[in-house]
Order: C-alpha cells, then sequence, then structure tokens
C-alpha cells in the first residue's frame, strides 16, 4: 500500500528487488537457496505448455473482444520498449515475484493452513494485492486469476525456476497482446 501511495522514494523495481533480496536472506538461512531450483530445475512439470497455450488463447480473445484496436499494440507501436521488456521482465520482475510470493510465501506461512487451497488462495490474493500499485481494476482481476494460477502451479511441483517461466510467459503475453498499459508505469 506504501508504493501504490507512493510514499516510497525511487522506482518500484528497487523496492522489489529489496524485498526479494530479504526474502532469499531468509531463504538462505533455512536452507533454502532461492537460486538452486536454477541449478536443477527439473523436467517440465505436466501441463506448463498447455496452461500458458490457453491462457494465450484466453488473452488474446479478450483483447480481440474488448479492446481490438489494442491487439499487439506494444509490438507494433513501440517495438523497441517490447524487446526491452521481453527481455528484462522475466529477470527484473516475474522471478523477483516469484522468490517472494512463492518460495518464500509457501516455505513461511505453510504451517499456517491444514489445507493446500488455502495456502494457494491466500499466496494468490497477496499476489494480486501487490498490483494495487496500479490503480485499475482489470490489473488486479488479471493478477488475481494469475496469482491463483501460478500458486496452484507451485503448490504442484514446487519449482521456483518453472514457476517464474510460467509467470514470465504470462506477462510476456500481457503486453505482447495488448494489455501492458494496465502493468506499465514507465515513458
Amino acid at each position: 500500500m506504501v508504493m501504490a501511495l507512493d510514499w516510497l522514494p525511487g522506482h518500484k523495481i528497487l523496492w522489489l528487488g529489496g524485498a526479494t533480496l530479504g526474502c532469499g536472506l531468509w531463504l538462505f538461512r533455512t536452507r533454502e537457496a532461492p537460486l538452486a531450483p536454477f541449478r536443477r530445475p527439473g523436467p517440465l512439470p505436466r501441463g506448463l505448455a498447455g496452461r500458458i497455450f490457453v491462457c494465450a488463447l484466453a488473452l488474446a480473445a479478450l483483447v480481440l473482444l474488448l479492446e481490438p484496436d489494442r491487439f499487439l499494440e506494444l509490438p507494433r507501436r513501440r517495438p523497441q520498449l517490447w524487446l526491452l521488456i521481453t527481455a528484462l521482465y522475466p529477470l527484473l520482475s516475474a522471478f523477483p515475484q516469484e522468490v517472494i510470493y512463492r518460495q518464500f510465501f509457501f516455505k513461511r506461512y505453510a504451517p499456517l493452513f491444514s489445507q493446500r487451497s488455502g495456502l494457494v488462495l491466500v499466496s494468490g490474493l497477496a499476489f494480486a494485492y501487490l498490483h494495487v500499485i496500479y490503480a485499475n481494476i482489470p490489473a488486479l482481476i488479471l493478477s488475481l486469476a494469475g496469482g491463483l494460477l501460478l500458486a496452484r502451479s507451485y503448490a504442484q511441483h514446487r519449482s521456483l525456476f518453472w514457476v517464474s517461466v510460467e509467470h514470465a510467459a504470462y506477462g510476456l503475453l500481457v503486453f505482447t497482446l495488448g494489455l501492458g498499459r494496465y502493468f506499465y508505469q514507465g515513458p
């Protein structure tokens, strides 16, 4: 909330980095190093490619139905920015959020939940709440749907690597297909 109210100096990405570092240090202290899954990511989780494909179709249909003039807007109108987002988003946004909202959250708060579904729900809600910084309803709705998908996925396979790949895929689809304006505050 303090980020949404602009009470913190500097760019939001720096605060995300600081939060990721803090969660990473906590995880390291508990002997769960955030980068370990990148050395051994494990096999492609069952259903991951299918989920990404279905989400791509659903997001494309949503844009074409509600805002057809915005379809592929960023790559068409600002290709350099689109390429920059494509290159940096997975590392500077998707991965840090997955360290916080999946790896840290699941490790730290699992003891509070008797059912895995409760942990998945609260992780998805917390992830969606982060997106209040964008001050628009579409960002919250899409983040809730994405957060629940990502939390469920992480609960199933416990791979920070694969859930970061999945998050990056969804985020890049949002930016590419025409919904990025709801999630971008840059120039």
